[in-house]
């Protein structure tokens, strides 16, 4: 963007041997908002996991005012299914912020980056000027966001704006991609105490049942994930992929893997596939992850979750088809395939492990069969 603004103040002056070149102002600031648009959809789409709008802020008459926006396609389409009539973003374009008004005039007045971990609760600064000023912007926006379900969001000033990034999904690290803005009042940076391999992948020692539920139980596994339960919700803790799965993604020139996405995700119990295996504790085969029942959108319209929309999204990106989910006592073990097979039995070892399971009742009875399986 700084280079098209230099070559604004030169414009008048561009010389080709005897013949003067008067570029236009016009075309160059075609060229300018072509980049914030690529720069928009760059920082979304880094903004991990689940981050779905960008919005630019510009300052013009003593007023933030909305300029572009960017919403992934898979956005578009999720927020059309749960019977949505617009979109974040065009829902913003009716906002303006005075300097320091609400997290856009504050980011814009400080000059500083500010991370928001949930956009539908209003910080202590903005409730304080709410109450000096009698503004209701802060508590509009966060309905806004309770409406679209949104969460963790970066603002990032400008000389003459704001970025604003946002997620549907809680963040408790920032992605590694925004390293840079790390600083005492960011979260820390994802993986920053995590040590990675030539592979760029954690090295942090899967559980043995997990490797061998993905090379052993499973005749098509190409990863696994465990997730615990801490607290109230269901969260990231360890993950596998075979040396022939990193090897494939390397060769297709994707930057990580499903399972590197998926470690921002928390699952509320009973929310999505990994919270309802877990509330209902019962193993649950999905023949495909990339497609959305109509379970799962009635789910989302009742509940307002992106979740089922988001791993769908990720599942595509990465060509991840067939999983299972198999329920602990504190937690769910998930493991998946890059080929859509017809069902549960066909995605087991043949013979072994689905007559270990045979007429086993309930998720505990399962597990405690294959764990013997594999000892």
């Amino acid at each position: 963007r700084g280079l098209f603004v230099r070559l604004q103040q030169f414009a008048p002056l561009v010389c080709f041997r005897s013949h003067t070149v008067r570029i236009s102002l016009v075309l160059l600031d075609i060229m300018a908002a072509g980049l914030c648009q690529q720069s928009l959809k760059e920082l979304v789409d880094n903004f991990t996991p689940g981050g779905c709008y960008g919005i630019e802020w510009e300052f013009r008459g003593g007023m933030l005012k909305f300029k572009d926006h960017y919403n992934p396609q898979w956005r578009i389409d999720g927020v059309r299914t749960k019977g949505l009539h617009s979109l974040y973003t065009e829902s913003s374009k009716n906002y303006e912020f005075a300097n320091g008004q609400g997290l856009v005039g504050r980011t814009f007045a400080k000059q500083e980056v500010l991370f928001v971990k949930d956009l539908q609760a209003i910080d202590e600064e903005s409730l304080k000027d709410s109450m000096q000023s009698g503004d209701s912007i802060a508590f509009l926006r966060a309905d806004l966001a309770k409406e679209f379900d949104l969460h963790s969001a970066i603002f990032l000033p400008l000389q003459n704006g704001v970025l604003e990034v946002g997620s549907a999904a809680f963040m408790t690290s920032l992605p590694s991609y925004f390293a840079q803005y790390a600083g005492p009042t960011m979260p820390p940076v994802a993986d920053a105490s995590m040590a990675e391999g030539a592979d760029g992948m954690p090295c942090a020692t899967p559980p043995p049942f997990l490797q061998k539920l993905v090379e052993e139980i499973s005749c098509v596994g190409c990863y696994g994930i465990e997730w615990v339960l801490e607290g109230d919700v269901l969260k990231f803790r360890s993950q596998f992929n075979p040396q022939w799965r990193l090897d494939g993604l390397r060769q297709q020139g994707l930057k990580g893997a499903y399972t590197m996405k998926s470690m921002g995700f928390t699952f509320a119990i009973g929310e999505g596939v990994v919270g309802r295996t877990f509330a209902e504790q019962k193993m649950l085969f999905i023949k495909d992850l990339q497609e959305i029942t109509p379970d799962e959108i009635k789910a989302s319209m009742q509940t307002g979750s992106n979740v089922a929309f988001l791993r769908a999204e990720i599942a595509r990106e990465f060509g991840i088809h067939s999983v299972l989910f198999l329920p602990s006592e504190n937690g769910v073990w998930e493991v998946g395939s890059i080929q859509t097979v017809e069902s549960l039995e066909t995605f087991l070892t043949a013979g072994k492990a689905a007559h270990a399971i045979w007429e086993k009742e309930g998720a505990a009875e399962i597990l405690s069969a294959l764990q013997a399986l594999v000892r």
